[in-house]
């Protein structure tokens, strides 16, 4: 009883320890005029309708909302270069790609299937001179495979590569997972990550919000990415290029991601650019997908001289095994996004699906109304 005593005494003295350092910090911050901490909040709202084919048409509304805090340890007063992050977000409303539309790609990338409130990330982040790393729960696609252009199409295969989510179940929207990630800035224009995340449970298998934590339960993802970026000729047009490889423990098997983005054409806030995306896989009965290419055009400020609208143009395809047979599945979507304020944008998409889940059921062609809230 006395030792149980003690070890309570010794937490309570610890936790206040702990509020008494955030206190005087925060006061210090408060002092210094300077956010220890950061609030962020945003909204994702979706009017999807499937107009012909698929599984039947019609459609209703999805949503995601996410909130975070961030905490700077400069700001702090502690050390330079530390970042503790934690968030959440939660989900709701029609689980369009397995009721309505039947796509092996998601065309919404807030589909998660039905109505979720969940743990997004618990992680510390620290960076030195040219090193950085990143411990806790967060996402695979949120230090490999970064892209940015592809990232205004909803289409989910522009966002997460598919194949290391299909095929090894990295953690990725909705449900994260405990990984380590380290980052070498070699010079100015080369980087390598390798990294190293557990694969999460899914929402049925009892991780209802994303915080029952099983290691190695399902295996592991290891990666390592090289990534190139530049700036080309006197208008500084930006190219940024990276190769991927991963390994998943449990399946044993292994998976190769590219990702191409290149400014062609700028002038002002205008800016042109393409990018192209690609994946492969060993012909292996344990790797569901076989290849993923995609790629586009995307140009910023086609009606705005500032820069606040963009249109983009592209296509992604996949080459698939489910039931014993090679299948294909196409997607062309368009769309287009204004920035009507810092805080509110309007987003209205089309999208073609070609043999959807190779050909499951009828071409599909598909609109969504997007609108987008963050502070």
């Amino acid at each position: 009883m006395a030792g149980k005593c003690n070890r309570e005494k010794r937490w309570q003295t610890i936790l206040i320890a702990v509020l008494m350092v955030v206190c005087t910090s925060f006061a210090q911050a408060q002092e210094q005029n300077t956010s220890m901490v950061n609030y962020s909040f945003s909204y994702t709202g979706d009017v999807l309708g499937n107009m012909a084919g698929g599984i039947k048409q019609g459609g209703g509304f999805l949503g995601k909302g996410r909130a975070a805090m961030e905490l700077n340890t400069e700001n702090a007063g502690w050390w330079k270069g530390g970042t503790f992050l934690l968030s959440g977000a939660t989900t709701h409303g029609i689980a369009a790609q397995e009721k309505w539309v039947g796509e092996y790609q998601s065309v919404d990338n807030i589909d998660a299937g039905g109505a979720h409130i969940y743990l997004e990330s618990l992680c510390f982040s620290q960076s030195f001179d040219f090193i950085e790393f990143t411990l806790g729960v967060h996402a695979y696609d949120d230090v490999l495979g970064v892209h940015n252009t592809p990232n205004l199409f909803t289409n989910a295969s522009f966002g997460i590569n598919p194949l290391p989510a299909i095929n090894a179940g990295v953690p990725t929207f909705p449900l994260t997972a405990l990984g380590m990630t380290a980052t070498w800035h070699i010079n100015d224009n080369f980087s390598w990550t390798v990294s190293a995340f557990d694969t999460p449970l899914d929402f049925e298998e009892g991780n209802t919000y994303n915080t029952k934590w099983r290691v190695g339960t399902h295996g592991y993802t290891v990666a390592t990415e090289v990534g190139y970026e530049n700036a080309f000729g006197d208008k500084e047009l930006k190219g940024t290029y990276k190769a991927t490889t991963f390994y998943q423990t449990k399946e044993y098997n292994w998976g190769l991601h590219i990702s191409l983005e290149q400014e062609i054409c700028k002038h002002n806030n205008r800016v042109l650019s393409l990018f192209a995306l690609g994946a492969y896989a060993p012909d292996k009965e344990n790797n569901e997908l076989k290849t993923f290419v995609a790629g586009g055009v995307h140009y910023a400020g086609l009606f705005s001289a500032e820069g606040k609208d963009e249109v983009g143009l592209a296509a992604s395809s996949v080459r698939f095994d489910i039931g014993g047979g090679i299948k294909t599945e196409t997607i062309f979507e368009l769309t287009y996004k204004y920035q009507l304020n810092d805080n509110i944008s309007l987003q209205p998409d089309l999208q073609y699906v070609i043999n959807p889940s190779g050909g499951l059921v009828d071409d599909a062609f598909v609109g969504i109304m997007r609108f987008g809230i963050a502070f």
